[in-house]
């Protein structure tokens, strides 16, 4: 898949998007973005305008369980070099209310070329397990690597899991490298 164009305006995409008030228990399970083995095998092709690519996010409220697990996201290409708006690839994000697990995910080969270092409040970071706004989330058995940042003019920070706040979590035997 290759997404380019001539937009002037930041391009949000989103492989699987799940927004919604919950009224049972939610499973995003099974899911590949991208290919486990083709390099690049969903690029964009343009350096501006910025990107935000969410690969797999979940921002639901309610008191339910979210179990985000067995899914794998590899080999995706972010070009965007526009640093005047965020530009942001995150693997799997989710800041839903329930209790969340995000278990057994491939997240790797992902790559941009961003220069921009205010993404979402934070260090702009290029992919990332997290989790932001829930108590009680379980992060464990995930495998992650070779997250690439290829500009060569800032220091984005690139994080393989984050935690933005909550108590109670659990991050456990994720291999990281």
């Amino acid at each position: 898949i290759t997404i380019g164009g001539n937009l002037t305006a930041m391009r949000v995409i989103n492989c699987i998007l799940y927004l919604a008030t919950l009224v049972s228990d939610v499973s995003i399970t099974g899911n590949t973005i991208g290919n486990a083995t083709i390099a690049n095998s969903i690029q964009t092709t343009t350096t501006a305008p910025p990107s935000n690519f969410n690969c797999i996010q979940s921002n639901s409220i309610g008191s339910f369980d979210i179990n985000i697990s067995n899914n794998t996201v590899a080999n995706i290409t972010e070009v965007s070099t526009d640093n005047t708006i965020s530009t942001s690839l995150f693997g799997i994000t989710s800041s839903d209310a329930g209790i969340v697990t995000i278990s057994n995910n491939y997240v790797h080969d992902l790559a941009t070329a961003t220069k921009n270092k205010t993404s979402k409040g934070f260090t702009n970071y290029l992919a990332f397990i997290g989790i932001s706004g829930a108590d009680g989330v379980t992060i464990t058995n995930n495998t992650i690597y070779n997250l690439k940042l290829t500009s060569l003019t800032v220091q984005p920070l690139t994080v393989g899991i984050f935690v933005n706040h909550g108590s109670g979590n659990i991050i456990s035997k994720n291999i990281v490298y």
